[in-house]
């Protein structure tokens, strides 16, 4: 079921290059909320059977307050805006000395501080209970995403560039050449979850996903003008293979009985250093590109 759900992630520069081409880039947003629609007629009519026993819904809404961390959200919240914006801008819309830049970066930080003594707080009712992400299974196992989907949101970035700027090619058919990526990504999602529930064993396998996807992206770095099909083809099949491996062995990671409190904990972590470096990454690169022009 997770390689599965991974089609969307890999998917969307085909179908965005499509609805750019043939519609508008404004349909890349129109088009979820059909699909968010027909998600939630499903929510509706399929019964889930319940694990344990709930709490009434009038309960549950009087102690919500208490259960969800919402404090620890509005603190983490802002400080993250801040740095990508402090990112955003640097560079761009100001100057990296600038006091709009500096007054972002100094923003992030002391807002961050009084996250990070919120949690201290709040102990393991908080937004990220340290007493689970400072196990070394939940820690390692974000690291490893992390780092993953970065790579995920690069490739879906820049690879397009590369095929619609370098090699001349339509918005639709730079997603078409990202196929071998898509495909290699769902062939190593369903097969590492299959081999993880009959072998029981998640290390070897991020591992492989790990080195895969360094020596894939390692050579995804020497696109040129003179590349050729065979070799930008290979290159996104090993690295697409890599991530597709890797991008899901957190959850085997993690225990059954954890798994709840882990998933706010891995989300929060994976998606705020996952959009962070991408965003830098991806502003540094822009620079390159507009001082080379």
């Amino acid at each position: 079921m997770l390689g599965i759900s991974q089609l969307g992630i890999v998917s969307g520069p085909l179908i965005g290059g499509a609805l750019t081409e043939y519609a508008t880039w404004r349909w890349c947003f129109y088009i979820n909320v059909p699909i968010g629609a027909v998600v939630v007629l499903f929510m509706i009519f399929v019964v889930i059977p319940d694990g344990s026993i709930k709490a009434a819904p009038l309960t549950v809404l009087r102690s919500i307050h208490r259960e969800l961390d919402l404090i620890g959200f509005t603190l983490l919240a802002p400080a993250v805006i801040q740095l990508l914006l402090a990112l955003q801008y640097g560079g761009n819309q100001f100057s990296w000395n600038s006091s709009q830049v500096i007054g972002l970066f100094c923003g992030a930080g002391a807002t961050g501080l009084v996250f990070c003594a919120w949690l201290l707080h709040r102990g393991d009712g908080a937004l990220i209970p340290l007493s689970l992400a400072g196990r070394s299974a939940v820690w390692s196992a974000s690291l490893t995403q992390t780092s993953l989907f970065t790579t995920v949101f690069l490739a879906a970035y820049f690879i397009p560039i590369y095929f619609q700027t370098v090699k001349g090619a339509s918005p639709l058919l730079s997603g078409v050449y990202m196929l071998p990526a898509i495909l290699a990504q769902l062939l190593g999602a369903v097969l590492s979850g299959g081999m993880v529930q009959r072998t029981g064993y998640v290390i070897p396998y991020a591992l492989a996903a790990s080195t895969l996807t360094a020596i894939g992206n390692g050579l995804l770095s020497l696109f040129s003008p003179s590349t050729s099909v065979g070799e930008w083809v290979g290159y996104q099949l090993i690295a697409g293979v890599g991530r597709g491996l890797g991008l899901q062995m957190v959850w085997f990671q993690v225990p059954p009985q954890k798994v709840c409190n882990s998933y706010k904990t891995h989300t929060s972590i994976r998606f705020s250093r996952a959009c962070l470096p991408s965003r830098q990454l991806s502003n540094s690169r822009s620079f390159r590109l507009q001082s080379r022009l």
